[in-house]
């Protein structure tokens, strides 16, 4: 589906720009043949001031009208381009992490700082050459009815020029597709390489991962030079073409003012007439804006039209409200296999698993913030996808080991709730106390520790009082005394509240209910921990710890 049917753009503007374009391909129009009358009225000492008014007032429109279409297409691309912009990471935060996989940080950047913008002149840039058409298919028709002769020497001579952009324009399209895929891939190597800056520096690989990083440069530059080539050659060949036609159809206008066939201000017509029928062929850097904005477009598309879920229309039972969640053969590509299990409403929960076994991504999938691959995930009998907005919205809090703090202020950050109660909860209330402006301070005045900004997000998490509150590795940067009061404090707070947590310590997966040990995406066992310490290899998945 077009990324122009996807988006609502703003239609009044849109309106305005196209009824200013097409009033100015109305104006150019109607110029030459007032023109032509005033110098015939003038040959004939007939009095030309109405027809010079005419032509004044025409020059005037024309002036007014191209202002007034500048001013809108700036309006109407920058509204499209933000509403492209706000469709895409929308779509990419339902996407999850299922969607990191097939569009990389980088990549996304480039869709949306690039590939949406190019995209967003796709409909003024249609409009003006639309109009461009209209303007030189009306001229070649005025033509024909001030001379037939006139008509048909431009449209001998112009036809090859036409048929030339036509082929170099889809050269054009696919080459912009090819440079802005070199760009992606460049994006994407150096958000990687940006990541993981220090351990490049600890490592002492820094040139090595400059080259890895640069390698997209040859693609690009190549594809660059030839996109440059194509554009080049229709500029010189239009650039060549344009006169000739020109001088054709003067040449024929002369001749037939010499037979006395045009008047004099039938030649200046006819003159005027094939300068706006070229137009067409004087548009060859604006075709091949439509085909960048195509490609744009494409990009965008894809990350759009992007599978968010797979449902598999099973029957839902109950309401959610009895809030016992329970997986079904849940896949994820890469991450979880066929896990199955039951998680009873008020349970304390935890995740136990080395790297890459798939802890974060279940916590994720059960939480509803990633919708598995096959399989599915039920709350109260309801499938997430089921469940009522408001409760999606309220059901599940996450904090994560390296939370993103959003807004301008503290307040703004932890968002709505009783941040009071959350920042006591998280043992953040401490170090928040010593700023002057407490809640109201600006977050880019803020310089927190790894520590203090897990506890904020833990506190934005705990404010507002989810049902579900999923701790993925949320408290890995707090000394251990500090982690000990903050899962005291907690005690009180969720006892009839769902928490699922990542455990790294034996001492914190002692203090669930259960645990749901996993590794490589695979469930080994679901029991509490005691039963499971006595099993070697569960032991050493806590490593030194245990």
């Amino acid at each position: 589906m077009p990324v122009r049917d996807r988006i609502s753009t703003s239609s009044t503007r849109l309106g305005v720009l196209a009824a200013a374009t097409l009033a100015g391909a109305g104006v150019a129009l109607a110029l030459p043949g007032a023109v032509s009358r005033a110098v015939d009225a003038g040959v004939a000492g007939e009095g030309a001031g109405g027809p010079l008014a005419i032509v004044g007032a025409l020059l005037g429109a024309a002036l007014l009208i191209s202002a007034t279409a500048s001013l809108w297409g700036s309006y109407v691309i920058a509204d499209r381009t933000r509403e492209v912009r706000r469709a895409l990471t929308a779509k990419v935060f339902r996407l999850g992490l299922k969607g990191s996989a097939t569009f990389p940080a980088g990549d996304v950047t480039a869709r949306t700082v690039g590939s949406a913008a190019e995209s967003a002149a796709l409909g003024p840039i249609v409009i003006d050459v639309g109009a461009t058409v209209l303007v030189s298919a009306g001229a070649v028709v005025l033509l024909g009815l001030l001379d037939w002769t006139l008509a048909l020497s431009l449209v001998v001579g112009v036809t090859p020029a036409v048929v030339l952009l036509l082929r170099l324009m889809g050269q054009g399209g696919a080459l912009a597709v090819e440079y802005q895929t070199h760009q992606a891939q460049l994006s994407v190597l150096l958000t990687e390489a940006l990541a993981g800056g220090r351990t490049i520096r600890a490592a002492g690989s820094v040139s090595r991962e400059s080259t890895r990083v640069l390698r997209p440069l040859k693609g690009m530059a190549e594809t660059g030079r030839r996109l440059w080539t194509v554009q080049t050659a229709a500029a010189w060949k239009a650039g060549f073409l344009i006169p000739m036609v020109q001088v054709l159809v003067l040449a024929v206008a002369g001749l037939r003012l010499s037979q006395g066939v045009l008047s004099a201000g039938g030649f200046l017509a006819a003159v005027g007439y094939t300068s706006l029928a070229l137009r067409i062929v004087e548009e060859a850097d604006t075709l091949f804006s439509i085909a960048q904005a195509q490609a744009g477009g494409r990009r965008v598309t894809q990350v759009l039209d992007a599978p968010e879920h797979r449902a598999d229309g099973s029957p839902t039972t109950g309401d959610g409200e009895d809030g016992t969640l329970r997986a079904d053969a849940v896949t994820v590509d890469g991450a979880l296999t066929s896990v199955t299990l039951s998680i009873t409403a008020g349970s304390n929960v935890a995740l136990v698993g080395g790297a890459g076994a798939g802890k974060s991504v279940l916590a994720a999938v059960l939480g509803g913030l990633l919708p598995p691959d096959q399989g599915e995930v039920r709350v109260g009998g309801v499938r997430w996808p089921d469940l009522p907005p408001a409760m999606v919205s309220s059901y599940a809090g996450f904090a994560f080991e390296r939370p993103l703090l959003l807004g301008d202020t503290l307040a703004e950050a932890l968002g709505p709730g009783d941040p009071y109660e959350a920042t006591r909860l998280a043992h953040a209330d401490h170090f928040l106390a010593r700023l002057p402006d407490g809640l109201s301070t600006p977050l880019d005045s803020l310089h927190l520790s790894g520590g203090e900004l897990q506890r904020l997000g833990l506190a934005r998490a705990l404010a507002r009082n989810p049902r579900l509150l999923v701790l993925d590795d949320a408290l890995t940067s707090l000394d251990p005394v500090t982690e000990a009061l903050i899962t005291t404090s907690l005690t009180e707070y969720v006892r009839d509240r769902t928490v699922l947590f990542t455990a790294r310590r034996p001492s914190a997966a002692a203090q669930a209910d259960t645990v749901v040990w996993l590794q490589e995406g695979r469930v080994q066992a679901h029991a509490p921990h005691h039963a499971l310490w006595q099993i070697p290899a569960y032991r050493a998945e806590f490593g030194e710890s245990a």
